[in-house]
């Protein structure tokens, strides 16, 4: 089945044998962590919607999902470094799926003062990003989202889950301002997407086994 999954996802056979105990390994850890974080209870606390906290719970279920994507796809892609995903694994993986239509994302919130917000970032007198590690194509996207860009297609969600969850990590994106910014309705659309990219994928994975078997 690691042969297979493999050669799914577009890897070379010459370099199939060397991935088959990472891609084991990895598909077991990846897709335990992304179906729990899936399934992670956002709990019903005082002030609701409004409250930071209920912001940091989706930020950090975000977080998870991510983290279990990224080992599950870098597994099955057999990309074995410490290098993060690109726009064309997540083309890769996408495209393996089969998908007949595109998902619909929320619009940009583009609430008020985001631009002063951002253009301030990005003034040749702020360093945060850099202070942060905070990768400068993951800012361009965040803030080209936030600022009017349309998501279009899984590809550009994953590359904006991605950009949110390394805001996050590195201290960038706080609760607070992801409530700013209007962001409670992404935050709840990128999990789903990661789900419809995981089972369709699953189901794919065995469905090419299971012709390879007969």
């Amino acid at each position: 089945m690691a042969n297979q999954c493999l050669k799914t996802l577009g890897c070379a056979k010459d370099k199939r044998k060397q991935y088959d105990h990472n891609l084991i390994s990895g598909m077991a850890r990846g897709d335990a962590l992304l179906r729990g974080a899936l399934l992670m209870h956002i709990p019903k606390i005082k002030g609701g919607k409004k409250n930071a906290a209920y912001f940091r719970a989706l930020q950090w279920r975000l977080v998870a999902c991510y983290g279990g994507f990224e080992i599950l796809i870098k597994s099955l892609r057999g990309k074995i470094s410490d290098n993060g995903l690109r726009g064309e694994d997540f083309l890769s993986v996408i495209n393996a799926c089969g998908f007949n239509k595109e998902s619909s994302f929320a619009e940009p919130s583009n609430p008020k003062g985001v631009q002063k917000w951002v253009s301030t970032l990005q003034s040749k007198d702020s360093n945060i990003e850099d202070f942060l590690l905070l990768n400068k194509y993951d800012f361009e996207v965040l803030s080209g989202w936030l600022t009017g860009n349309q998501l279009t297609s899984r590809k550009d969600a994953c590359l904006l889950a991605k950009a949110i969850r390394n805001a996050t990590a590195h201290g960038f994106l706080s609760p607070t301002k992801a409530k700013e910014l209007g962001m409670e309705q992404i935050l709840q659309d990128l999990p789903k997407a990661f789900r419809e990219i995981h089972e369709a994928l699953i189901i794919k994975l065995y469905s090419n086994f299971n012709k390879q078997k007969k």
